[in-house]
Formats: C-alpha cells, sequence, structure tokens
C-alpha cells in the first residue's frame, strides 16, 4: 500500500464520559443475557468506541477487561500512562512495567473480583482484533474457558448510530468530497504522471481539507482499474485511460470515509461511457432499495440483477457494500448472503464495479446513512464519468 501518514496518537479519550458509561453498562447487560463473565479488549475500533481511548496497537499488551458489573480496568504499559487522563468515574488503570507479567495481571484482574468459577471455566468473549501474541498467553492462563468473539455483544451496539456518530460520519463525507472534487476539477495533474505521485498529492490534499490521517489511496489507471484493490505503483497515466479514485481516511474523533470516483483522461475507448452508465444505473436501483426492513441482501440483488439484464453481472466480483463507522469495514455487510433487515442508524457504502481484466474497471461508491424514510447520501460531489483534458 503507498506509504501514509499515521496519526501523532499516544493515550487519549475522545468521547464524553456520561456517553462511554452508558455504552459500558448497555454492553454489561448484554454481557448478563448472554452469560458472558468478562470481556477482553485491546486497541482496536471497538475499544475506542467503548470508552473512547484512542491510541495505537503495539507489540505491549493494552487490554480493557470489561466485567458483568463494575468499573472496568484497563491494563496499559507504564510508558502509556504518562499522557492518559481519565475520569475516576470511567475505568481504572493498571500500569505494567518491564519485568512484569501483564496476562497474568489481566487475568487476575478479570477473576479476582468474582467467586472463581467451578474448575476454573468461565465464558469469554475478547475483542476481534485481539492479536494471536496477545491471545494465545491469556488463552494458556485460561485453559478450560470458552472462548468467543464479541460479535454479538458490541456489533449491534457499534452498528446503530447515534446522532453524534452520524454528524461525524457527514462531515468527514463533506470533507473527503472536497478532495474528489478538486480531482474531477483539474487541480490535481494526472496526465503523464505515475499512479504513485498522483497519489501523494491526493493524499496531501485529503489531510489539507481536513481529514486526520489517510487511511487508503488507491489510484489505478488503465488496466489497474480492473484490479479492485490495486496499489498505486509506477504506471503512467495515458490519454484515454480511465483513472479509477478509491479514498478514505479518518476524523479527529477516528470515523471514517470511503469514497471511489472514475475519470478518463480525453476520449475514453470505446464502450466504456455506456458501461459506466449500467453501472451508475446499478448504484441509483441499489440506493433507492435500501429502507429500513429491507434485507441487505436484497439491496445487493438489486445491484446484481441490475447488471445481470445487460450482460455484466460476471464481472461484478465484490459486495455492493460494507458498514462504516470506526472500522472502514463493519456491519452491516451488503453482500449476496446477508440476510439481516436493514436498520435506521445503519452507515454503508453503495458501491458497485465492473472490472475487465487486462482492460479497465469502473467502480462507484457513496456512503449512506439509513433514516425512517429511506437512505441518504453523505457523499454529494458529481456522479458522472468525468473527462479530464490533463
Amino acid at each position: 500500500m503507498f506509504p501514509l501518514p499515521k496519526e501523532d496518537i499516544m493515550g487519549q479519550l475522545v468521547l464524553a464520559t456520561e456517553l462511554a458509561q452508558a455504552r459500558i453498562h448497555r454492553a454489561q447487560a448484554l454481557m448478563q443475557e448472554q452469560k458472558i463473565d468478562f470481556m477482553l479488549l485491546p486497541v482496536s475500533p471497538e475499544l475506542e468506541w467503548l470508552v473512547g481511548y484512542q491510541t495505537h496497537a503495539l507489540e505491549r499488551l493494552t487490554v480493557l477487561v470489561v466485567r458483568q458489573n463494575g468499573f472496568p480496568d484497563l491494563v496499559v504499559p507504564e510508558l502509556e500512562v504518562v499522557t492518559l487522563q481519565v475520569p475516576a468515574e470511567l475505568f481504572r488503570i493498571h500500569q505494567w512495567s518491564q519485568g512484569q507479567d501483564p496476562f497474568k495481571m489481566t487475568v487476575e484482574l478479570a477473576v479476582g473480583y468474582e467467586e472463581p468459577a467451578d474448575d476454573g471455566f468461565y465464558n469469554i468473549a475478547v475483542g476481534r482484533k485481539m492479536p494471536s501474541m496477545h491471545l494465545l498467553p491469556l488463552q494458556k492462563l485460561l485453559q478450560k474457558s470458552d472462548w468467543q468473539d464479541t460479535e454479538k455483544i458490541l456489533s449491534p451496539m457499534r452498528r446503530t448510530k447515534d446522532a453524534g456518530e452520524i454528524a461525524d460520519l457527514r462531515e468527514i463525507a463533506r470533507v473527503v468530497d472536497l478532495t474528489i472534487a478538486e480531482i474531477q476539477a483539474g487541480k490535481i495533474p494526472l496526465l503523464g504522471r505515475t499512479e504513485r505521485a498522483v497519489a501523494d498529492d491526493v493524499t496531501k490534499s485529503m489531510l489539507r481539507n481536513g481529514h486526520a490521517s489517510v487511511t487508503f489511496c488507491i489510484v489505478a489507471t488503465g488496466s489497474n482499474s480492473a484490479d479492485p484493490h490495486h496499489e498505486p505503483d509506477d504506471t503512467v497515466i495515458e490519454r484515454g485511460h480511465v483513472v479509477l479514485f478509491d479514498i478514505g481516511g479518518r476524523s479527529k474523533k477516528g470515523y471514517s470515509s470511503d469514497i471511489t470516483r472514475c475519470v478518463t483522461i480525453g476520449e475514453p475507448k470505446l464502450g466504456v461511457p455506456t458501461t459506466y452508465n449500467f453501472l451508475r444505473t446499478a448504484q441509483e436501483l441499489a440506493f433507492k432499495a435500501a429502507k429500513p426492513g429491507v434485507r441487505a441482501c436484497d439491496v445487493d440483488a438489486a445491484a446484481r440483477n441490475s447488471l445481470a439484464e445487460v450482460k455484466l453481472e460476471q464481472f461484478f466480483v465484490h459486495s455492493t457494500g460494507h458498514g462504516i463507522g470506526l472500522d472502514e469495514h463493519e456491519d452491516p455487510f451488503v453482500n449476496k448472503i446477508n440476510q439481516a433487515p436493514l436498520l435506521v442508524g445503519d452507515a454503508f457504502s453503495i458501491e458497485p464495479g465492473v472490472y475487465f481484466a487486462g482492460s479497465y474497471g469502473l467502480r462507484l461508491e457513496d456512503i449512506v446513512i439509513m433514516t425512517e424514510d429511506g437512505a441518504v447520501r453523505l457523499n454529494n460531489t458529481c456522479r458522472d464519468l468525468i473527462e479530464l483534458d490533463q
């Protein structure tokens, strides 16, 4: 992936205490319902969403221990505590230094406040992004326990965005639109330059316009645009090429942007505009199909069936969309198999694409938020296949 700047984050809280408390209590209630004894969350969007703790993931263990009742406990390396200030009513901090065993400390905090389980058996939910270098030592200390991920606890909570989250997503969508508008206006030169050089300028634009960091910046020209996850390289952009831009980053509060637009340099090859119009129709039909209670798979089918009618379904090789929030990809997933109904407060992408190996690819992506009246687009830059001179 093209080298991108990283956020300068070291142990800060980005969530109001009252909101974090409410989220903790909701999670604990779900743990009680599901008979989960405790939950272990590493540095991750899950941890950030629950208590607002924003920091870098390191090889040193940082983990939040959440039990069914009471205050959570944060096990954190000594060097991270210097800048971390936590309200006393939110969670307790337990720092560890070189020579101490943070895994033993974590287990003692998890089980020490409760009566020992029969035969040392516990039901444990572990964060979905817990690295194996941390998970395996914990499992060794709790060998008789049942381990599961946090999907049934945190995913439903994180999926439905509250008013504050919607405002953050709307703002970061506005910010990424500014960069796309610059590209579409020809303010970032393309012709005769490498994808890598253009990606560098796009990244600078995203940061200048208000992103705290850039997560990805796909610039794919010519046949490279037929690779949905192409990484910018030294391919030179030529006249007649399709250039696909799929870019995204994070706000200061951690919320993600994600948008895809395509342009051409001069007149495109025969068939490209017609194919793009079919793609745009497919996206619009999926957008109109997205309403509360409609199954995610039915929104996917709206785009897929539209492309099937013009013999393009076989070139649509991914799902129609994914949820977005603190994670670039989270629930709900808009694909062939997800039969769950869409809910008010869902935020997700609608991004059908078609890819012709060795020739070109096209994709059109917007982030939408689900309201009681249906989906509302957060991205509002032009959706035409714009022809640029340079």
